[in-house]
């Protein structure tokens, strides 16, 4: 089974599994050049594809990263993540909504409750 892996979110990129074995992996800015890319990893996909030798009807299954409602609207509005990035590269000032959207950037994706991102295993 060829498995297509996508994540779209900052440092996009694609992943390629034959038979449960992981084949190649790559992050779109490592093609882009471009730090934090957060384009669809279509670079990735691409070069996934060439060095797996595989054509885009033999892949079996392809796996999206999240269905995440901030990410959602990234995808339905591009120049909110293009904005995003830009003050994460400290290439533009934050704007004056700055507090609220980062606030709301937690609150999202956890169906209104904050999130806080602790270890995957009990510390002993």
């Amino acid at each position: 089974m060829n498995i297509l892996g996508i994540w779209d979110g900052h440092d996009s990129g694609a992943a390629l599994l034959q038979g449960g074995r992981l084949r190649f992996a790559v992050n779109e800015e490592r093609l882009s050049r471009r730090k934090l890319e957060i384009a669809f990893p279509t670079r990735s996909i691409e070069a996934s594809l060439a060095h797996t030798g595989l054509r885009p009807e033999e892949i079996d299954v392809v796996a999206a990263t999240t269905s995440d409602p901030a990410k959602t609207l990234g995808r339905l509005w591009p120049g909110s993540k293009e904005r995003y990035y830009a003050v994460r590269r400290r290439k533009a000032p934050p704007g004056p909504l700055a507090g609220l959207t980062r606030a709301l950037k937690y609150r999202l994706p956890s169906g209104g409750r904050a999130r806080c991102p602790g270890p995957s295993v009990p510390r002993r």
